[in-house]
């Protein structure tokens, strides 16, 4: 058994039943600087890692303005259970504060003796034995964080796999996956562990919340370790490009809010009181939304009526630079909700209101959502898409979407439905796309060769709006056609005009176009229609 599994039950009997009470040891051997924080002497010959701490802004209070860290067993012990240390007692020593600061962090750090093998971080408070005191509760602590190592085990967060990957990489020629921490890797030959990895330049983070059963009339906050890249991010792989390839990616300012505003959209106040928030990413095909669990579940100020959404809650890493990927639906506890509203990580911070607008559930073709758009992302609204009824609603298309994909994935859904695909030459007109391109992306988003072969068969049948012939202009520069609304929806929405061609022709009230010059538009209505 390891040395670090022995001592934990000790000290947890011993150390953390109450506060520690002051003991006379050998004097300490360690130097604090002008700021008061620990600074190994040169009687640390071991050497030293570097411990980061991500210390909530909450446990900054009228008794404290920074982190301490204490240790019970190593060079430059604190007053410890089993005889060693100094007169040192808790909180420890005060650790040194790192330059960036967080709206719900800050970050503090410890050059360590490699020889401790746990610490504790806390908030630098000597909560005394009296419970009933404010400056008891006012202590906070996590667990205790094991620093000698982890090989596989000895936390949920790296399982079997990841050490697995992690172990191939280290015994490959290319280390570069490694990154910076490649010599945080090795291999545990006094335990006889095996592969292993120690938290060198690595933070611990704690959790804005307690999320522990209360410990000594205290609320417990159990952190972890974490890879550290600097300026607040931090994850489960060595390298920050890995971590957010596997959405393992977390910044200690958190992922900010979205709002969604219940007043504005003219909901009723009184009767929806209760809101969650859904988001999941487009290409995620068989989400559906509004599960309304407790990770959904919003903050609601009735007095202003605004809905507040922590995006940390969701399964996502969303980024500023991050393009409109993610949809998202508000929902009350009533059963209203709003119509799916595209998101890109410029929408962090912004808010959601409903217009005077329904249109057709996605899901639910007997149902309505409002229509919701963002006050300040423009770009960003209503999805659009094809309902289950054959109904194109929204005006938002997500990144790498197209009305190409659009019709593709509405054809591959309901190939084997003629009530849903009778309807296909409809929506190409609409949609104003050509079966060929329909065709490309049905073959690039289906592996269902009766389903491929099927739309094929129903797509040779569609004509191509591109490919219309309006008209024809005859000797006395008149284009007779047969619906005059129609074509000037064709040439409007179809071709380009420049500023002298707006003025060309008009439709008169028979359908027919006076043109100044035929074979000029002719040109413009018939030969260069795309």
């Amino acid at each position: 058994m390891r040395k670090i599994k022995k001592l934990t039950s000790i000290f947890l009997a011993a150390l953390l039943a109450t506060s520690v009470t002051a003991v006379s040891f050998e004097s300490v051997s360690a130097i604090v600087d002008e700021n008061g924080c620990y600074v190994p002497g040169d009687n640390v010959t071991c050497g030293t890692n570097r411990y980061y701490f991500a210390m909530p802004n909450t446990w900054l209070n009228e008794y404290t303005d920074t982190a301490g860290v204490y240790w019970y067993n190593g060079i430059d012990a604190c007053g410890a259970v089993d005889g060693s240390g100094s007169d040192i007692r808790w909180p420890g020593y005060k650790s040194q504060r790192e330059n960036c600061q967080y709206d719900n962090y800050g970050v503090y750090y410890v050059d360590c003796p490699t020889d401790v093998p746990q610490i504790i971080w806390n908030n630098y408070i000597d909560p005394g034995e009296d419970k009933t005191s404010p400056v008891y509760s006012a202590a906070k602590q996590t667990n205790i964080a094991p620093t000698e190592f982890y090989c596989e085990g000895d936390s949920d967060v790296y399982d079997y796999d990841w050490f697995a990957l992690m172990e191939e990489r280290y015994n490959s020629d290319d280390k570069s996956m490694l990154g910076n921490f490649a010599d945080n890797f090795f291999y545990d030959e006094e335990y006889g562990c095996g592969f292993s990895f120690n938290f060198d330049n690595m933070i611990f983070v704690a959790p804005v919340e307690p999320n522990g059963g209360n410990f000594a009339g205290r609320p417990t906050y159990m952190g972890e370790w974490y890879f550290y890249y600097g300026d607040g991010w931090y994850g489960t792989y060595p390298t920050i490009e890995e971590a957010q390839k596997f959405n393992a990616l977390n910044n200690l300012n958190g992922q900010g809010k979205i709002y969604f505003d219940a007043k504005k959209s003219g909901w009723n106040l009184d009767f929806n009181i209760k809101y969650f928030c859904n988001i999941w990413r487009a290409d995620e095909k068989d989400h559906y939304p509004l599960l309304q669990s407790t990770s959904e579940l919003c903050t609601f100020d009735k007095t202003t009526g605004i809905v507040t959404y922590d995006l940390s809650k969701t399964d996502y890493i969303i980024n500023p630079d991050d393009g409109a990927i993610y949809n998202v639906v508000f929902s009350s506890i009533t059963g209203m909700q709003t119509y799916t509203a595209v998101m890109s990580g410029n929408c962090v911070g912004d808010t959601l209101y409903c217009t005077d607008e329904q249109i057709e559930n996605p899901w639910d073709c007997e149902k309505k959502s409002y229509v919701a758009v963002w006050e300040n992302n423009p770009d960003c609204g209503p999805e659009k898409i094809i309902t289950s009824t054959g109904h194109i609603v929204g005006t938002k298309l997500n990144d790498g979407e197209t009305d190409e994909t659009l019709l593709a994935d509405y054809l591959i859904c309901y190939y084997d439905d003629y009530s849903k695909t009778g309807m296909t030459q409809s929506l190409i007109n609409e949609l104003e796309v050509a079966p060929a391109d329909v065709f490309v992306e049905v073959i690039n988003r289906c592996n269902n060769q009766k389903a491929i072969q099927t739309i094929a068969n129903i797509l040779m049948e569609c004509s191509n709006p591109k490919e219309k012939v309006i008209g024809d202009v005859d000797g006395n520069g008149v284009l007779s056609v047969a619906d005059a609304t129609s074509i000037q929806k064709y040439s409007a929405d179809l071709i380009e005009f420049t500023d002298s061609q707006i003025e060309a022709a008009d439709v008169n009230g028979d359908g027919a176009i006076n043109v100044l010059d035929a074979t000029a538009v002719q040109q413009i209505l018939v030969g260069s229609a795309k």
